[in-house]
C-alpha cells in the first residue's frame, strides 16, 4: 500500500519513531517462518515502471528499493527453508555485493542451525 501511495503522491521521510512494534508476543507474525512468493510492491513497482508511471527523478531509487525488498524476501525464505530466490539473486549482476554477502551469511548460519543445533546457541544476532 505505501509503495503505491509513494508512486502516486509526494511523500516525506521522518526518522522519528512514531509506532511501537512488540516482537516478543506469542503467535506474532514476526515468528512465522513460511516461504513467501514475493512482496506486493515488486509487482506494483514493475508495472508502474513498464507503464511509465514513475517520475524520472525517482526511477533509480525505486529500482534500488525493489532490489532491497527482493533481498529481504529471499532472506526470509532462506530462514523458512526455501533457498531458491536467494540462489537466483546471488547469480544476478545487478544485485549489490553487500546484499549477496548478507544472503550467503544467512544461508550459512541457517544451515548450521538446522544441522547442528548445539552451535546455534552461539549465533550472534544484531
Amino acid at each position: 500500500m505505501w509503495g503505491r501511495i509513494a508512486l502516486k503522491y509526494p511523500f516525506a521521510y521522518s526518522s522519528q519513531a512514531c509506532a511501537i512494534y512488540y516482537q516478543n508476543v506469542v503467535n506474532s507474525a514476526a515468528y512465522r517462518r513460511k516461504p513467501v512468493k514475493g512482496h506486493p510492491l515488486l509487482e506494483t513497482g514493475k508495472e508502474a515502471l513498464n507503464l511509465g508511471r514513475v517520475p524520472p527523478e525517482i526511477i533509480k531509487d525505486l529500482e534500488e528499493y525493489m532490489k532491497f525488498v527482493e533481498m529481504c524476501t529471499a532472506k526470509h525464505n532462506v530462514e523458512a527453508g526455501d533457498k531458491n530466490l536467494a540462489l537466483g539473486l546471488l547469480t544476478r549482476s545487478d544485485i549489490k555485493l553487500a546484499y549477496k554477502k548478507l544472503l550467503l551469511s544467512t544461508m550459512f548460519l541457517t544451515a548450521i542451525e538446522n544441522n547442528s543445533p548445539a552451535f546455534s546457541q552461539f549465533r550472534v544476532r544484531k
